[in-house]
């Protein structure tokens, strides 16, 4: 038994080596494929991202988790209408509502960055009127934050921002984005 136990503990030694094992052994799962590409994103291996992002979605055309993937892809190559469109796919397939308040958060952010600021306000009052997952206080929080800083900027131009706060606002959208 100790060989076995040895064995699988280098699968749950951290998240790529799970999911990569997970996708390995379940290649038809939809979820193991969205979660290898999150960890994928996570180490900025965009390519290998992708390509699991399209193996899940092939499986299974809405699934929220790689439909948020997708977009952010988008993102980090620029297409910031492909990365909105697909957002919008994920908050439709969440049925649930589970990961919603976080896809406002995202789309929010996404407008931001865009200099979209009223565009992104409509966005973060509908995060912020969402329930968050588990009621966690952290997620309510970060959002009532998020929420004011989007209150601020909403009817202001990007031309408008001193350097500072240009710079404030890249790292915020940085941290959410994950690039």
């Amino acid at each position: 038994f100790s060989f076995i136990i040895i064995k699988q503990n280098r699968i749950w030694f951290d998240n790529k080596s799970l999911f990569v094992y997970a996708a390995s052994m379940s290649p038809n799962s939809a979820w193991a494929r969205s979660n290898l590409a999150a960890v994928y994103l996570n180490d900025k291996n965009f390519d290998k991202a992708k390509e699991e992002v399209e193996a899940s979605l092939r499986i299974y055309r809405f699934n929220p988790s790689a439909l948020n993937i997708l977009g952010k892809l988008y993102w980090e190559k620029g297409k910031h209408k492909e990365a909105e469109v697909a957002f919008k796919e994920a908050i439709e397939a969440d049925i649930s509502d589970r990961n919603s308040r976080r896809l406002y958060r995202i789309l929010a952010l996404l407008n931001l960055d865009l200099g979209n600021n009223q565009k992104a306000f409509m966005y973060m009052k509908k995060a912020v009127e969402l329930p968050a997952v588990q009621g966690s206080e952290k997620i309510i929080k970060t959002d009532e934050i998020l929420y004011q800083i989007v209150e601020d900027y909403k009817d202001r131009k990007l031309s408008s921002y001193t350097q500072k706060e240009g710079e404030d606002l890249a790292k915020l959208i940085k941290m959410v984005r994950g690039f």
